[in-house]
């Protein structure tokens, strides 16, 4: 898969933000939205650990992984669409 350098920028300045949040916290698991050039929204998860200096700075990430979770994602918002098709269609049954 080749990625654009838009893709890749925004990549980069998500790592530099997870680094800051890693400064803060042990470990990080975060989900990011990425656009394709075809529009399409793909989701991925990032999960980092930090290794730490003795000054409690981040020198390094340990296991840095990305997973696509685009699949995961779509099916839970089919399912809160769901609930709330399923909560209205209760509120007009109750309304009867």
């Amino acid at each position: 898969m080749r990625l654009s350098i838009n893709v890749i920028n925004h990549v980069l300045f998500l790592i530099s933000a997870l680094l800051l949040k890693l400064e803060k916290q042990a470990n990080s698991h975060t989900i990011i939205c990425i656009n394709s050039k075809s529009g399409e929204k793909r989701y991925s998860e990032v999960c980092t650990s930090p290794i730490f200096d003795e000054n409690k700075k981040v020198i390094n990430v340990y296991s840095f992984s990305v997973k696509d979770i685009t699949k995961r994602k779509r099916a839970q918002e089919a399912l809160n669409q769901n609930k709330v098709i399923t909560s209205i269609c209760i509120q007009h049954i109750s309304d009867m």
